[in-house]
């Protein structure tokens, strides 16, 4: 996992932060950040995005917004998308393939 990498080598020492949680990285030595530890699905932190396994879509959301890849509303309405299915989200926002 990637951000067991980050723990493991120190790289979230100066950062907020999250991961699936914190006692997995108790043998990292490098690692001395816990009062930063955030249990949160994603925290955006500087230019740093971390979130834990469960979090794929909100993670990509806050680094679509992070690069201003759209605004966003856009950005939210894509992840409903695919939060709440297809039909869910016609009843909400209206078809989007229309």
């Amino acid at each position: 996992m990637q951000i067991d990498y980050l723990a493991k080598n120190g790289l979230l020492n100066n950062h907020k932060h999250t991961g699936n949680t914190i006692y997995l990285w108790n043998d990292f030595t490098s690692y001395t950040n816990s009062q930063k530890f955030i249990k949160k699905q994603v925290v955006c932190d500087w230019n740093l995005v971390t979130a834990n396994g469960t979090a794929a879509l909100a993670f990509t959301a806050e680094v679509l917004k992070m690069i201003d890849f759209n605004d966003i509303y856009s950005i939210e309405k894509q992840v409903a998308l695919q939060t709440l299915g297809f039909y869910k989200y016609s009843d909400k926002y209206g078809n989007p393939f229309l």
